[in-house]
């Protein structure tokens, strides 16, 4: 393995220093590769070697030659990136039933199971796990989308090479592709020269959201529902939707006076945007592969029935000749259905969701399992989908909504004096806050009425939930959270809510009985409110103004626990340490209180940066 690592290197380097020799002669190429060297050299005991050999050039000179510098450890690490991979399908080729490969889904499977876990047990368990990773507003990814994809197409040639038992002329077709690329990150700058505009920042989380993490959820699922049916020795089984996505981007306003509702609108469109088109090329392929035939098959009644009631609602679905060529192929049909009910959801009438959607799919598997081709409905294009429609719906990652405590409380100050309740609300204690807030939630009039004119902060607020009433209309899994930053008091909460009710996200019934379209979440982020968090939530659970908000969201309660502000706060031992204490405390008031917690952990970056086991990482966390 380390022979063929220092191979994919050598080929790498090699390829740049004769892009380098022929293209830029002007360069001494030769102080690229002694640089180099003494930067490789263990505990940076080559650094000033490697500066010494840049002495004396000139300022261009020099940053043509740390950009030669950098693209080549780039391609370095791109190769490292690439034993990795290399090391781990050797793993797996080793393993065996009963010896899994380390840190694999099967090792999971194969602990519980010979922790005496039974397969119903073990889906029991998957059903109570929610992981929902969020693409923050704060990306740690500098590099460009086009340097991220001249960079995969890199990966895509050495796998060919390494992999392929490629023919020397397409050995040298490959390589010479590779120095074209190479050249061409040569001249291509690494990083953007000015901030990113926000839907800028939306497209490039929607590369990695329609792109390698819309590749990878099947493999993840295929991975364990393989690992249930060798451990347990069954039939494949359903799987419970265990992950889902959410995002920060074009919804964080925090700080960012830049998110606007007319940003978080577009942002909401993107994401749907995308996630039908992703949907359509899915339902394409998957119209391609089956293929199948009324004569060659018994098709089931519910899918004629179906079929019939599709051709009703769209009696131009399918022209004379389209028709003519599927009257014998009932899935085709059905999938045409599906394309042009999805067509809708552009639409200001869309006539499809993601449960009829779901359902859809649902039908299309049980009926080839009707037909004796259970394969089918299991594993390939349909249970993928399948799975992606469970996992992204139609709208690609659930948008959350975060803005700062203060903000929300200037524009209750507005509300309230507008609607002659309260000349002053911000001068008033914590306890005459609640009361005043407790009688508004529990009062169904608005306080203002729409148009009304508003302040800058005021309207900002008030728009933006009517933005995300707009959106859980259309699509109900499209808003995540009303995540409230700089949580200090319970009032912080109760203000929200009022906004809620204000732009109908919130309705206070018969009853006393609440409908509410969003979890409202305290982010505890300083030393102090972490440890005064406690205290507050089982202030907040016993209150009697949120108690139809535990209610309506079924006793649950996110929490959300913000890292580096309290890193800032406390420094990494003290933060550490608070952030464990915390949320050991905060599980045990909710368990008190009969709620079921959720705990956001506002912590970005990679688990395994620097190297190391991800499990480890992640066990040696708060």
């Amino acid at each position: 393995m380390a022979q063929a690592h220092k191979e994919t290197v050598r080929l790498l380097t090699t390829l740049l220093d004769r892009v380098l020799a022929r293209e830029r002669p002007d360069l001494p190429w030769t102080t690229v590769q002694g640089a180099a060297a003494h930067c490789a050299e263990e505990d940076g005991a080559g650094l000033d070697a490697a500066a010494a050999m840049l002495q004396g050039s000139a300022d261009p000179e020099i940053g043509s030659l740390l950009a030669a510098l950098r693209l080549r450890f780039h391609l370095v690490n791109k190769a490292a990136k690439l034993t990795i991979a290399r090391i781990n399908r050797e793993r797996e080729r080793l393993a065996t039933p009963t010896k899994p490969r380390i840190e694999s889904i099967a090792e999971s499977v194969h602990r519980l199971h010979a922790s005496g876990r039974t397969l119903p047990e073990v889906l029991d368990l998957l059903g109570t796990l929610d992981i929902q990773p969020t693409l923050t507003a704060h990306p740690t990814e500098a590099r460009r989308r086009t340097i991220l994809r001249k960079q995969q197409q890199i990966v895509e040639h050495i796998t060919a090479l390494r992999d392929g038992d490629p023919t020397p002329l397409e050995r040298r077709r490959a390589e010479a592709s590779l120095e074209r690329l190479i050249l061409v990150l040569l001249g291509t700058d690494d990083v953007r020269t000015e901030r990113l505009q926000v839907l800028e920042e939306v497209r490039n989380g929607l590369y990695f959201l329609a792109g390698p993490i819309w590749e990878s959820v099947p493999v993840l699922y295929a991975d364990l529902r393989d690992a249930l049916c060798e451990v347990y020795d069954t039939d494949p089984v359903d799987l419970p939707t265990v992950l889902r996505y959410r995002s920060w981007i074009g919804g964080d306003r925090d700080g960012n006076p830049a998110v606007t509702p007319a940003i978080t609108r577009q942002t909401l469109a993107m994401m749907r945007d995308d996630a039908v088109r992703l949907h359509v090329a899915a339902l394409w392929d998957l119209r391609h592969h089956l293929s199948l035939s009324s004569r060659r098959l018994d098709v089931p009644r519910e899918l004629r029935e179906s079929i019939d009631a599709d051709l009703a609602a769209f009696p131009g679905l399918l022209d004379g000749d389209t028709l003519r060529h599927l009257t014998h192929e009932p899935f085709r049909v059905k999938i045409h259905a599906m394309l042009a009910r999805i067509a809708t959801i552009a639409t200001d009438t869309p006539d499809y969701d993601i449960d009829r959607y779901i359902a859809d799919l649902t039908l299309l598997s049980r009926s080839l399992a009707a037909c004796g081709l259970g394969a089918l409905a299991h594993d390939g294009p349909l249970a993928d989908l399948l799975i992606r429609a469970r996992t992204f719906g139609f709208h690609l990652a659930a948008l959350d909504i975060r803005q700062h405590s203060g903000r929300h409380e200037l524009a209750i100050d507005e509300l309230l004096r507008l609607a002659r309740v309260h000349p002053s609300y911000s001068t008033l204690s914590e306890s005459e806050r609640i009361d005043v807030l407790r009688a508004e939630l529990a009062h169904p009039r608005p306080l203002v009425a729409p148009g009304t004119p508003l302040s800058e902060p005021a309207a900002d607020a008030l728009e933006t939930f009517r933005v995300c009433h707009e959106a859980l209309r259309r699509d109900r899994h499209s808003i995540g959270s009303m995540v409230v930053s700089m949580t200090h008091d319970v009032s912080d909460l109760l203000e929200t809510l009022v906004l809620m009710k204000e732009a109908g996200l919130y309705r206070l019934g018969a009853d006393d009985d609440a409908r509410s379209d969003c979890d409202v979440v305290p982010l505890f982020e300083t030393i102090r409110d972490l440890e005064r968090s406690p205290d507050l939530m089982r202030e907040l659970y016993t209150s009697d103004a949120y108690r139809p908000q535990l209610d309506a969201r079924g006793r649950f309660q996110e929490i959300m626990l913000g890292y580096s502000d309290s890193n800032k706060d406390g420094g990494y031992l003290m933060a550490n340490w608070s952030l464990h204490a915390a949320q050991g405390d905060l599980a045990a008031v909710s368990r008190e209180h009969g709620v079921d917690v959720r705990f956001f952990h506002g912590r970005g970056g990679t688990v395994g940066r620097g190297g190391g086991r991800a499990n480890r990482a992640i066990l040696a966390t708060p």
